[in-house]
């Protein structure tokens, strides 16, 4: 079905090319990264408005752009870690290259990913939904040299310009070829293994081609201790663009390949002391979760039924996350009679592979078989290493612990999606009153969702590089657990195959003059939902019966219950949602360099998976596959914002100094939430939000020093729900106040009679404040403060050296904790406190590298 859309969206894609080939067009709409630095505020964001050429002081929208060096000074090791240095997010990025959960002002993470941000690459989005279990759209983008800049607009016109992302778009830009240039370096993890190769080159062809290619591949065991090659592939991007002959458009062409494998890492156990009103996180002896991980190369299988066609299969255990994505695309822009055409399509084929383990219990290791087993007089035995003597389960790793861990095998067959976003627009000279911008556009996307997931609990020590599997003996000395697994298929197993269709119609109305900017934008949506899954309004399309499951000729304990999909009774998914968004807002220049703005926008996401998955399948689809409510598709999102915008270039300074405020008030409605849990799956609770705040940026760049900051604070309640507890309650992990600090010192002219530049030595710091790991409220989750450091220098013109230290002071900070309450912890057997399951930051870790531009 996909390949039919894609021809239609293909031939809709070229009708445009041969309706504009004959005409003109006036310039390359400012997408080349590799443009001359300007003034914070006087920036030209392309990011989710309409107006093109339009800067951050003359919009009345809240943007953030990055550039090659912004990004290199946030030290960052992953993707999402450079997020966190762009104001009014907050993201918990602890999870590794995958799997982060992103914040927009206020708006909630009742569940995982990225609900209400959309990710894209190249003004596209990687996927059409952010928030798809297992995968999240930042396991698909990585972010290396051929990046030129990361732009991102918070609210305001987001809700219209793209779908699904009333919060936030954030957008990775690639670099072009329009200067020749190029680089190529190599990182070396100094107490970690890593090995990183990065490469990139661009350059014109002549008067009317540019091109830039480049990517990275890495290899090694990563920040965490996981006693195997934890991460391992890379990525190759590269762009064409042929520039019309008249000089008034172009046309590029894209091509990216991703093959990526990077560690999972989920919830593990925390030591805690303290209350819950005044917690004290730290690790467990023998286990450090911020450098260790429950992982190992010792569970040599994983078998598995394939939810396709449920045959049995076997998953390389140490394959983690990994990631598939090939995309081909184009874009075309024009100038035609005056009108400007343009055009962007993508197809992009995405598979991927999530394996991880989340730990479900932990249990003091002398009565831990008791406590699986009651009655068999049971004992444990490492796999394959015999009894562990019964005097050295109380200080087995220096913890005395063992856990009861739940084995995520997830198969994501196809996230492919194919789109293309068709704009067209004028602008109307009104003389000396102003000037008037209309914009029109159809988008169209059909995003697949076509999983399988298969659950095994299996039984670790707690210790990290290479935990052993722990069977359980009964009185006898016979296994009761079968390889360390003590069940097979576990919970349900669901199968999904799911397609979403949408189609989108918007349009922009902008007047402007020399102070003032007034815009209008509407969008209206429609996704026609199909498919069908395993769970949904009808029965589970599931059974439980004994299966061979590892082939060895007997059915063991652990294999007497599987859950095993009924290929032959799924359950339909057929169901049409729609909507519309709205922005109006304004910009007043009072001064040149003093602006004021404001303004109203509604805005949407639309679910997907997570509407039929779990407990929230039989609550809101119907047997036919119809929505019982035609509500819980659509959750929304109404934001006011209001600000100020200084360039203080009139001030007696040595250096620029600019400053964006934005005060912001939001509601929102979400129909399918879920309340006392983790939120990886949905239950059937909706839930009312209520957050303001304010959000500041500030910049201060002179010849030898550079300051960027900013900070938000946002006031966040449930105002109603369906779990009366949770009213009143500030939504979990959302924490009242979030800063990033990145400060630069220039010092080659002061240290060593070179180019400022020449030396670079500066700090990049990442706060949160407290906040509650659940509502209703128990837990508080402690804030933290992360500080890194970087250093540049340039051996000659063209080599240079960079070394990165993050998480200096080794910060135990922590994202996300799995306990309402402490009483719902084990209590720990060497330090009195409790054991508790969260996913701290990783530790600190060095870095040091060398490049050669060229």
């Amino acid at each position: 079905m996909l390949k039919s859309k894609l021809l239609c969206s293909c031939a809709f894609g070229a009708a445009a090319l041969l309706t504009a080939n004959q005409q003109a067009w006036a310039q390359d709409q400012g997408d080349n990264a590799e443009a001359e630095k300007v003034n914070f505020l006087e920036e030209v964001v392309v990011t989710g408005v309409f107006r093109p050429g339009a800067n951050r002081l003359e919009s009345s929208v809240t943007t953030t752009s990055l550039d090659e060096d912004a990004i290199q000074f946030t030290t960052a090791r992953t993707t999402t870690e450079i997020f966190r240095s762009i104001p009014g997010l907050r993201v918990e990025a602890s999870g590794g290259d995958n799997n982060a959960n992103i914040q927009a002002r206020g708006t909630p993470l009742s569940e995982g990913g990225a609900k209400y941000v959309q990710l894209q690459e190249d003004g596209l989005p990687v996927l059409q939904f952010g928030d798809i279990i297992f995968g999240n759209a930042d396991n698909f983008l990585r972010a290396d040299t051929t990046v030129g800049r990361v732009e991102a607009i918070r609210g305001g016109s987001a809700s219209t310009a793209a779908s699904n992302a009333p919060g936030a778009v954030i957008n990775l830009v690639s670099k072009t070829g329009e200067v020749e240039g190029g680089s190529i370096g190599v990182t070396r993890g100094v107490d970690f293994d890593t090995t990183r190769v990065d490469f990139e080159y661009g350059s014109p062809i002549g008067d009317n081609y540019n091109f830039h290619i480049g990517g990275f591949y890495r290899v090694g065991e990563g920040p965490r201790d996981v006693g195997f090659t934890g991460e391992n592939g890379g990525q190759i991007k590269a762009n064409l663009t042929r520039k019309f002959d008249d000089d008034n458009g172009f046309i590029r062409f894209y091509f990216k390949h991703l093959n990526d494998r990077v560690h999972a890492n989920l919830p593990q156990p925390l030591l805690v002391t303290g209350t819950d009103d005044n917690p004290d996180f730290s690790p467990i002896a023998g286990f450090d979760g911020s450098s260790d991980q429950l992982s190992t190369a010792n569970v040599t299988f994983l078998p598995r039924i394939d939810g396709n066609d449920g045959q049995i299969e076997t998953t390389d255990f140490t394959d983690g996350s990994r990631s598939l994505v090939t995309s081909v695309g184009f874009e075309f822009d024009r100038e035609v009679e005056g009108f400007r055409v343009n055009n962007k399509f993508r197809f992009s084929d995405i598979s991927s592979q999530f394996t991880g383990i989340l730990t479900l219990s932990t249990f003091n290791a002398t009565t831990a078989a008791a406590d699986l087993f009651p009655g068999q007089g049971a004992s444990l035995a490492f796999v394959g290493g015999g009894a562990i003597p019964t005097g050295s389960l109380a200080g087995l790793n220096g913890n005395g612990l063992i856990t009861s861990n739940l084995v995520f095998d997830t198969e994501n067959d196809s996230l492919s999606n194919v789109q293309n976003d068709f704009r067209i627009s004028r602008t109307f000279n009104l003389d000396e009153s102003g000037e008037l911008d209309i914009s029109v556009g159809y988008y169209k996307n059909v995003q697949q969702i076509e999983q399988d997931y298969f659950f095994t609990e299996l039984l670790l020590e707690v210790q990290g590089d290479n935990a052993q599997a722990i069977d359980v003996l009964d009185a006898d000395g016979n296994a009761l657990t079968t390889d360390g697994f003590r069940t097979f298929g576990i919970f349900t197993s669901p199968t999904f195959d799911l397609e979403y269709d949408r189609d989108a119609l918007y349009g922009n109305v902008g007047y402007t003059n020399n102070r003032l900017s007034v815009d209008a934008s509407i969008r209206y949506e429609r996704i026609q939902a199909s498919g069908n899954s395993t769970q949904g309004g009808g029965p589970t399309a599931q059974t439980q019966q004994p299966v061979d499951i590892n082939n060895d000729g007997v059915i063991d304990a652990a294999e007497q219950n599987i859950n095993t999909p009924v290929l032959t009774a799924l359950n339909p998914i057929n169901y049409v949602a729609d909507y519309v968004s709205f922005s109006v807002g304004a910009n007043y220049l009072i001064t040149d360099d003093f602006a004021v703005f404001a303004r109203y926008s509604e805005g949407a996401s639309a679910n997907a998976d997570r509407l039929v998955n779990g407990a929230g399948g039989a609550a809101f689809i119907n047997p036919d596959g119809s929505l019982q409510d035609e509500d819980v598709a659509i959750d929304g999102v109404d934001q006011v914002e209001a600000g100020f915008k200084w360039d203080a270039g009139n001030l007696d300074l040595p250096g620029n100094l600019s400053v964006f405020t934005t005060f912001f008030y939001a509601e929102t409605e979400e129909n399918t939430g879920s309340s006392g849990g983790t939120g990886d799956f949905v239950f059937s609770v909706s839930n009312d939000f209520e957050a303001w705040g304010i959000e500041l940026e500030t910049r201060y760049t002179s010849d030898v020093f550079d300051l960027s900051a900013g900070v938000t604070y946002s006031d966040s309640d449930i105002v109603s729900s369906d779990d009366p507890n949770s009213v009143g309650d500030t939504p979990q992990r959302n924490a009242d106040w979030v800063y990033q600090v990145t400060a630069v010192g220039k010092l080659g002219e002061l240290f060593l009679d070179r180019a400022p530049t020449d030396f670079t030595l500066g700090t990049s710091i990442i706060g949160t404040s407290e906040s509650f790991t659940e509502a209703p409220n128990g837990l508080v989750q402690p804030g933290f403060v992360q500080v890194n450091l970087f250093a540049n220098y340039f051996i000659t013109d063209n080599l240079r050296f960079n070394a990165q230290v993050n998480n200096l002071f080794d910060e135990f900070g922590i994202t996300e904790v799995e306990e309402d309450l402490l009483s719902q912890g084990l209590a720990a057997p060497q330090a009195g406190g409790t054991i508790v399951r969260g996913r701290p930051i990783n530790g600190r870790t060095i870095t040091v590298g060398l490049a050669y531009d060229f």
